[in-house]
């Protein structure tokens, strides 16, 4: 996704110092890190032999790169006014602001305790950086003025993440209503968007740049399947499969496209499909869990999905140590 800030910074004074550079699509990376953690945290279930160690190791990875990404866009913010305000009002880029919130949500989600009011207030703050965001973006595209912003799976970012992911934060902290609440909330505006953003995706309308992204357009209905599970612990197998099923349409979609979003060289906008990807597995452990089902099912899904995240962080390393993680 760091690929896109070259398009979106090109009316800045050139040169700027690397702290100016950093984008915010590095989030992401956060992103993809919490989701395979909790797929590994599912799969433990299985009392399989270090797997809770592994996932615990990971979760923890996350929150550290969340942090040290957060204290340099804080940074980039107080420094490079300018800077952060074109990429958060960039039609190709303000919707990934949302993986900041996002990030939060997932960290709640994972660490939070109903019994420090610290995770609460994280959260809250959360939900209105993102709530926000969402205003800014369904205000432009209710209003006939669509064409200020990228019809692309990027609008999932602040939209229905805010709900399916934002839920299962709320629901770590006991808020179950509410929970429920947000749950229904990110559906519809699922609903609404993926006309929207399927119409553009058909008809090839995207910069080659943002074509790595289009890994978000999978998420939702991992997302939705996999909150459900976690909101409603006594769902029965059969309506987790019909969730699964559901995501595998998008997914097929968008491997159909292969060669299509595929031309560009590696950039950390593939980590786009790391999140759906843990979060397909994770929903795959849980249909296994709940249908009794074997356990190399599971397995298959975390292998495939881990090896992805590590071709993933190797691809990362490689361009760091080139010097091209930061747009030029």
């Amino acid at each position: 996704m760091g690929d896109l800030i070259p398009l979106m910074n090109q009316n800045i004074t050139p040169s700027l110092p690397w702290l100016a550079r950093v984008p915010v699509n590095l989030f992401a990376i956060c992103v993809g890190l919490f989701a395979i953690s909790l797929s590994w945290r599912l799969f433990a279930g299985f009392q399989i032999r270090n797997a809770l160690e592994i996932g615990n190791f990971i979760s923890y990875l996350a929150a550290a790169l969340l942090g040290v990404l957060s204290l340099l866009y804080v940074a980039k913010f107080i420094f490079y006014r300018q800077a952060f305000w074109q990429e958060a009002t960039h039609p190709l880029g303000s919707s990934f602001v949302g993986l900041i919130p996002l990030c939060y949500f997932l960290l709640v989600a994972t660490f939070g305790d109903q019994q420090n009011s610290i995770w609460l207030v994280i959260t809250l703050v959360a939900l209105l950086i993102d709530m926000v965001i969402t205003f800014r973006l369904l205000s432009i595209l209710t209003t006939g003025n669509s064409q200020k912003v990228a019809k692309t799976a990027a609008l999932y970012v602040p939209t229905v993440a805010a709900g399916l992911v934002g839920c299962m934060a709320i629901n770590k902290l006991g808020y179950a209503g509410w929970a429920a609440l947000l749950w229904g909330m990110g559906l519809i505006a699922w609903i609404f968007l993926e006309l929207r953003v399927l119409n553009h995706l058909f008809n090839g309308e995207m910069p080659l740049p943002m074509r790595p992204t289009i890994g978000l357009e999978m998420a939702p209905g991992a997302v939705g399947t996999l909150a459900a599970s976690i909101l409603w612990p006594q769902l029965p197998v059969d309506v987790i499969l019909i969730g699964l099923g559901v995501a595998c349409g998008p997914i097929l979609t968008v491997m159909a496209r292969y060669k299509w979003w595929s031309q560009t060289g590696f950039t950390p906008g593939y980590w786009s499909f790391s999140f759906p990807a843990a979060a397909l597995t994770s929903g795959i452990i849980v249909a296994v869990q709940k249908g009794s089902w074997p356990i190399g099912a599971a397995a298959l899904a975390l292998t495939c999905s881990s090896t992805l995240i590590i071709y993933l962080i190797i691809k990362t390393f490689i361009l760091t140590f080139k010097g091209k993680l930061l747009p030029p």
